[in-house]
């Protein structure tokens, strides 16, 4: 099966300003700039209060549903597991000004985003996402989710052959363009706020989850 924390690590690294829990990716400048926030979502009665509870700062927000595995194969030596993951974009409305049609179109760019990264890391090697089988996306649109979340939920499988302990990861690429981003350098601003936002995940000031920052150093390392 998929290695749950890697995973984790994954996804989290598109987000950016990283709320999960493996604080340790927070050090790399997130990879899509419109994503603000993610957890790890098992749908339980509890997930609303989670939801409900995020920062305006927080969304949209990219959950990660923990991923099912499923054996195919007639022997030992050719058994893989086919891992099924689904992860949901959301972001809140409210009728009396942003109604849920308004918010799907909003985060429409998003999750295209984070589906067109993939493919890239597939392409780049990414070993997490070798054996992604690229005919499996599902994209479907999400409403009154929780009472006031929509957005858009993505379900895709890759097979895994056994379990991983470490992967090679992909070089961070350049921040994606999204409806956020106003066209300055994009790599330049996740490293030292040269488009004059107020993003500090590395220069030393992060105060969201208690890093000292690198300074900007980082922006070529692998992801850990």
């Amino acid at each position: 099966m998929v290695n749950l924390k890697a995973l984790i690590e994954y996804f989290q690294g598109l987000c950016w300003h990283p709320s999960a829990p493996f604080k340790k990716v927070a050090d790399v400048p997130g990879r899509i700039r419109g994503i603000k926030g993610f957890v790890v979502d098992t749908i339980t009665p509890e997930s609303g209060k989670k939801y409900q509870g995020l920062e305006k700062w927080q969304l949209p927000v990219l959950s990660l549903l923990l991923p099912t595995a499923q054996s195919d194969g007639s022997d030992a030596d050719s058994m893989v597991e086919r891992n099924t993951v689904v992860i949901i974009l959301l972001d809140k409305f409210d009728p009396q000004r942003k109604d849920a049609v308004a918010v799907c179109v909003e985060t429409q760019p998003l999750i295209e985003a984070v589906k067109a990264l993939m493919l890239e890391d597939v392409a780049d090697g990414c070993q997490l996402l070798d054996g992604l089988n690229l005919n499996s996306f599902s994209t479907m649109p999400e409403t009154g989710i929780y009472g006031n979340l929509a957005g858009w939920s993505v379900g895709f499988t890759f097979d895994t052959v056994g379990f991983a302990d470490e992967f090679t990861w992909p070089k961070i690429r350049p921040i994606h363009e999204s409806a956020d981003d106003d066209g300055d350098d994009d790599t330049g601003a996740a490293n030292d706020g040269g488009d004059g936002d107020t993003d500090t995940e590395n220069n030393g000031t992060d105060t969201g989850n208690g890093d000292t920052g690198n300074n900007g150093e980082d922006s070529n390392e692998v992801m850990p």
